[in-house]
């Protein structure tokens, strides 16, 4: 074992509490400079790790390494993993980098967002507790498929949240994640088509998961309809195991992302088939019934006074009555 992970087991053993620099040196029997030189060479490995004056360096149960997200995944070689503590938003990273030629796989994994965005350009909250991760794919796809990658990934967050937390989920069309009735995931899928072939040039599917509830709580705008997978008791390294999930059942889902059991899977989670909603259409909002989530993808709706009509992703947004 190297002498940086000798320092990361003895932060890990202390559960969140403080170890003083002079402790893991004496522990260890090394020098206080080889404990701060391996501090570092964690903090590059993305590991959080703080430091206290007096106290001495500790890490939340809730942290976030490459290391470990590598070491959770199925294929090691499909994902470029890039940790970051705080970002203004992982897509709009990821997106810069996707017209400058990054590659397929490159994976932007934050703690924190300071201006992460849903659907319709609304502004995502993104405080520390949660995952914020984007995933750059180069699909060999038509462009009126694109909504395929963004119904995969809300089936890929699903299972690996059931996988590994044990919690059950359903799916709000077309991009959100709900636990217990309030929403616990919300993905937003961006990217770039050739207009002269149809086909997509690059998506970025960007994916904010609330692992735990915020320090100060959800702020007042969302907290009526926010939740988070823990309230108390969060397993240690949770999120790392969680992200590596996502990713492993993410690639194999986009390995047919139109297959049909990937459609009739999202189907079967859906929280809105056979409910009453609102839809925000034109700034108009209407009451409809949802009938079904066709094979497309598309959601089918019968207005109270009308004909049956169908809509994709971006023409409406819902709220549930």
């Amino acid at each position: 074992m190297t002498t940086k992970e000798r320092v990361l087991e003895l932060i890990k053993n202390e559960g969140g509490k403080s170890l003083s620099g002079e402790n893991i040196a004496k522990a260890l029997g090394i020098s206080r400079t080889a404990v701060w030189k391996a501090i570092n060479a964690l903090r590059k490995d993305g590991y959080s790790i703080s430091a206290t004056t007096n106290k001495g360096y500790s890490m939340d149960g809730d942290y976030i390494s490459k290391n470990e997200i590598e070491a959770h995944l199925a294929d090691k070689n499909r994902y470029m993993i890039t940790v970051l503590n705080e970002i203004d938003s992982t897509n709009t990273y990821l997106k810069s980098a996707a017209e400058k030629g990054e590659k397929d796989g490159s994976v932007v994994i934050a703690e924190t967002q300071t201006a992460g965005r849903g659907r319709l350009g609304r502004h995502f909250y993104s405080d520390k507790g949660g995952l914020y991760m984007s995933i750059l794919i180069r699909p060999d796809m038509p462009t009126e498929r694109s909504l395929f990658i963004t119904t995969g990934a809300a089936v890929a967050v699903s299972r690996a949240i059931e996988k590994v937390c044990g919690k059950k989920v359903g799916i709000k069309w077309v991009n959100d994640i709900f636990i217990d009735g309030k929403k616990v995931c919300g993905i937003l899928t961006e990217g770039a088509s050739d207009f002269e072939t149809g086909r997509l040039q690059y998506a970025v599917v960007g994916i904010g998961i609330n692992v735990t509830e915020p320090k100060g709580k959800f702020n007042a705008e969302i907290a009526d309809i926010a939740t988070a997978i823990y309230e108390k008791d969060v397993p240690w390294g949770i999120k790392n195991r969680l992200a590596a999930e996502v990713l492993n059942q993410f690639s194999e889902i986009m390995k047919a992302p139109d297959d049909k059991t990937v459609i009739d899977e999202y189907r079967a989670r859906s929280i809105l088939i056979n409910k009453e909603v609102y839809i925000i259409e034109n700034g108009e909002m209407k009451t409809v019934t949802v009938i079904d989530i066709d094979d497309t993808a598309a959601i089918i709706l019968k207005p109270d006074n009308g004909e049956i009509i169908k809509k994709t992703s971006g023409e409406i947004s819902i709220k549930v009555k």
